[in-house]
């Protein structure tokens, strides 16, 4: 929980956006996670358990993601460990 929150925060303060709706498999189905959402005004959607279907979006937005990021890693000849 503690690297969503960073990340959320950094995305606000960074760049000024703000998470809206967070998808899981329920992962993140924790009292202290989803009271935590609800304080932020994010929405939480999730899964029904052993459907790996419904997480074709989350998994395949996660791929792009590291896809992305390595890119700009490696195009910007930064170190392995960003």
């Amino acid at each position: 929980m503690i690297e969503f929150t960073d990340a959320a925060n950094h995305l606000q303060l960074r760049y000024n956006l703000k998470i809206k709706v967070v998808r899981s498999d329920n992962e993140m189905n924790r009292n202290k996670t989803k009271s935590w959402f609800n304080k932020k005004g994010i929405d939480f959607e999730r899964s029904a358990p052993d459907t790996h279907e419904q997480n074709g979006i989350s998994e395949r937005m996660r791929q792009l993601i590291i896809e992305k990021s390595r890119a700009i890693r490696l195009l910007g000849r930064l170190s392995h460990a960003l």
